[in-house]
This record gives C-alpha cells, structure tokens and sequence, in this order.
C-alpha cells in the first residue's frame, strides 16, 4: 500500500517502509523526512481551529505525555500540515501507520526466555518490514551472538 498527499509545497509519502515527508516549517527546502515505523511512538491527528490540521508522528524519543497543540507542532519536524479537503485520506493515512506501528510493537514485544533464534527472527522480521536497516539489524545480529 502506498499514499502519497501534496498541501501546497509540502508532500506526505507513507508506503512500507515509512513516513517520508516535506516540511516547510521546519526542514530545509527539498528535504525529505523519513520515519521508521520502529521510531513512531503514536500518530495524533490534530485538528486546526477552522478546518485541515496536523498528522504528528510522535517519536519513541518524545518522553511528553502532554498533548501538543496545533501551534506547538509548527516547530516539530514530524509535523505534516493539511488543509480540510485533504481530512478524508489523512484519517486513511493515520489508520494504516496507527496499523504498521502496532505490527512492529507485536514483533517486538519478547517472551521471557527467548531463544537468541528467536531473537534473530524476531529483527529479521523487522528488517523485511522496512523498519530497521540492515546495519541495525546486523549490529543487532552480532550483539546477540555474541561476536
């Protein structure tokens, strides 16, 4: 599955592999940011006064519990802003990353008393989902074999 949403100079991009996404607020013109689903904490879709608003991929990194407003965001690079045409397919874009953020929580979760294969499947199914890399996962690797 692949969305793809453009509000005026900014483009939103969510496909398997994560978020990417153009900010003018708060990136470089003509950078691109990604997200990894592994890094997504929770997706808040903030509504704005009149109409559109903010899709806010909180980070795992973000340790406040507080709400942020629709002000506050205009600062935060995993802020993407949209007008009120686009609320239709954001409300889509936030259920398929809310989706892929709870299936990399579910692989992630270990059992007590996991094998170290177990551990290796376990980030080799994050790896084919896109979210790690392959040098984490072979830095992973290496950490669970002991090499």
């Amino acid at each position: 599955m692949r969305y793809e949403l453009q509000e005026g100079k900014n483009i939103l991009i969510v496909d398997e592999s994560g978020v990417h996404f153009t900010n003018k607020k708060s990136l470089k013109v003509g950078e691109v940011r990604t997200v990894a689903y592994d890094q997504i904490a929770s997706v808040d879709l903030v509504p704005a006064l009149l109409s559109g608003g903010c899709l806010y991929f909180k980070s795992i990194k973000d340790t406040s519990s507080k709400p942020k407003g629709i002000l506050a965001l205009q600062h935060e690079e995993n802020a993407f802003f949209f007008g009120g045409h686009n609320t239709e397919n954001i409300k889509k874009i936030k259920s398929f990353v809310d989706d892929k953020v709870a299936e990399i929580k579910a692989v992630v979760v270990s059992a007590p008393g996991q094998s170290d294969a177990d551990e290796l499947l376990k980030f080799k199914q994050l790896l084919d989902a896109g979210a790690i890399t392959q040098d984490e996962y072979d830095k992973k690797k290496a950490q669970i074999l002991g090499l």
